[in-house]
């Protein structure tokens, strides 16, 4: 429901006729399963990159729990590099932090990094909910990133795998006070704040 959403993608395709769609090789087998036309479709995985004018793509594992490894297909979960008018994105979507993962992202200078919060317990694992980042891990990752602008997310989305940002907000703010973090209501525009000056 929440990773590839049959609504969302079906809504978002009629409504938006040029959109194209960035997923892993193996995704890209149920966006064709939901009639998505395989024009529309830019699957990848770890090691590839997609270029497009002034866009760049560059997918690294996730770690959903686990990497769930397809030999054929690659990676079933990714994070995204987006960097496009002179901006680096970092969406890392759904993951654990795992050895090797710093290492992968330290080349890029990020302007803004989505990371998840809810992080992982017991009690979610037992309902098929599988684990993402805990929230001190999140800090700790934008500490050892230092991202123009940290947005923490998967938090009101789903009542039953949520997290509060407030102790999120409280961590990096005692551990890391240089950085700059937002916390928005839905619909609300993310505003990155200006560069420092070298």
């Amino acid at each position: 429901m929440d990773h590839i959403d049959p609504v969302a993608i079906s809504g978002i395709a009629q409504a938006s006729p040029q959109s194209r769609f960035v997923v892993s090789r193996v995704a890209r087998l149920r966006l064709l399963d939901m009639g998505i036309n395989p024009s529309r479709i830019i699957a990848l995985d770890e090691g590839m990159a997609h270029n497009d004018l002034n866009l760049s793509i560059t997918p690294v594992a996730a770690k959903h729990e686990a990497f769930d490894h397809d030999p054929e297909l690659g990676y079933p979960y990714l994070s995204y590099i987006v960097e496009i008018g002179g901006l680096t994105i970092l969406h890392l979507g759904d993951t654990l932090c795992y050895e090797g993962l710093v290492t992968k992202l330290r080349p890029w200078a990020i302007d803004v990094m989505f990371v998840p919060i809810n992080g992982r317990d017991a009690e979610r694992y037992l309902r098929g909910c599988l684990g993402n980042m805990t929230y001190q891990e999140a800090v700790d990752l934008a500490g050892e990133l230092s991202p123009r602008l940290t947005v923490p997310g998967h938090y009101e989305m789903f009542a039953n795998n949520s997290q509060d940002p407030a102790p999120f907000a409280a961590m990096i703010e005692a551990k890391y006070p240089e950085l700059d973090y937002w916390i928005g209501d839905h619909g609300e525009a993310v505003i990155l704040p200006p560069r420092q000056a070298s």
